[in-house]
This record gives structure tokens, C-alpha cells and sequence, in this order.
């Protein structure tokens, strides 16, 4: 039986969201004696953070909105992970709270941790989207001025203009897209068309 770990780090980018999307459907949280919030995933040997993980999902392929061009549907696939990590997350607290002390101390390890980094945004702020940090999920749903048009038909000036830097320092404008409109063009691109019956 491999490794979680080591399933984990021979990843590509390009099949991180897919091989993760089906580990955490038999993924089981539980908190070390150490206080650390772990990972166990049925089929795999050991455990892993429940932050490499996340890390992991971070650094796929389909989340560099920027340099890539995902499609709607790994948007999407996107998006539901990361609602089904941060759970993971919320799912640890809850078993941090049923331990006062084992609670306390992780909370405190934790936040120490962030402070000691010089206030770096980590894989659970991001996740769980803590105040201070400014990524969001909805960030999937940034889109070229061509592209936000061609998908949704509709004029990109009318939409509120992000500006970001490509990995080779040029200048972008991204347009911001709702999960609705989203799923609604990746719904009628996947219509079938009925067939007439003669």
C-alpha cells in the first residue's frame, strides 16, 4: 500500500484536482497527540496534514487563473474542493473543541505559528478565509476581457476590473464572473441537443 504521503508529492500539477477530489471523498480527520490536525484517506498508508493537503490543492494547475485558462467545469471542480477542504478544517475544530486543553494548545501552537512567520498567509487562512486575507474562492471565476465575453455574452465593462501580473510581469485585466453565471454557461455548453424522432 503507497503512502499518503508520498501519493501526495508525485502529483503533476495537472492531476492534483482530480486525484484529490477522490481521495477526500474516503478522507477521515482525526487530531495527533501533538495536537495536529491530520489526514487519513481509506487506500493510502499513514497520514498527512490536513495543511499539506491543502497546500497540495493550492498549487494545482487549474487554480493559476492567471497563467492558465481553465475550463467551467475545473473551475468548478475547483470550487467544490475547496468548500469540501475548508469542511475538513471545520471538521478538526470541532474535534479540538470536544478537547479543552488539546484545543488550546493547538489554537495557540497555531497562532504562534503565524506570527513567528511574519504573518504569511497560510493554507488555512486562505481556505477558510480569514479577514485579513484577500484570495478567495471566487477567484476561479476571474476571466481575460475576450473570455468573459465569449462565454457570457455579455459586455466586460459593465463588471468590476482586477488588475494582476502575469509570471512574466505583464500587466492583465481579469474580469470577475458569479458562481451562477458560471454554472449557467457550463450548463447550456453541456446540453444535448434531443433528436427528432421521424
Amino acid at each position: 500500500m503507497i503512502s499518503l504521503e508520498m501519493a501526495l508529492s508525485s502529483l503533476e500539477k495537472t492531476e492534483i484536482i482530480e486525484v484529490l477530489t477522490e481521495m477526500i471523498k474516503k478522507a477521515t480527520v482525526s487530531i495527533s497527540y501533538t495536537g495536529r490536525r491530520l489526514l487519513a484517506i481509506e487506500g493510502y498508508s499513514g497520514t498527512v496534514s490536513i495543511d499539506d493537503f491543502a497546500t497540495k490543492f493550492l498549487n494545482a494547475n487549474e487554480l493559476d487563473i492567471i497563467n492558465s485558462s481553465p475550463t467551467l467545469n475545473q473551475r468548478l471542480s475547483c470550487y467544490n474542493l475547496w468548500k469540501k477542504i475548508k469542511c475538513l478544517y471545520e471538521e478538526s475544530d470541532i474535534q479540538l473543541d470536544n478537547s479543552y486543553i488539546m484545543g488550546r494548545l493547538t489554537r495557540n501552537t497555531e497562532a504562534i505559528g503565524f506570527i513567528n512567520s511574519g504573518f504569511q498567509r497560510g493554507p488555512r487562512a486562505i481556505i477558510c478565509k480569514w479577514d485579513y486575507v484577500s484570495v478567495d474562492k471566487t477567484d476561479l471565476f476571474l476571466f481575460s476581457k475576450e473570455d468573459y465575453e465569449n462565454i457570457f455574452g455579455k459586455s466586460a465593462l459593465s463588471v468590476k476590473k482586477l488588475i494582476r501580473k502575469n509570471d512574466t510581469g505583464e500587466t492583465i485585466e481579469l474580469f470577475k464572473a458569479t458562481l451562477e453565471m458560471v454554472q449557467n454557461a457550463y450548463n447550456q455548453a453541456h446540453i444535448r441537443p434531443t433528436t427528432e424522432v421521424t
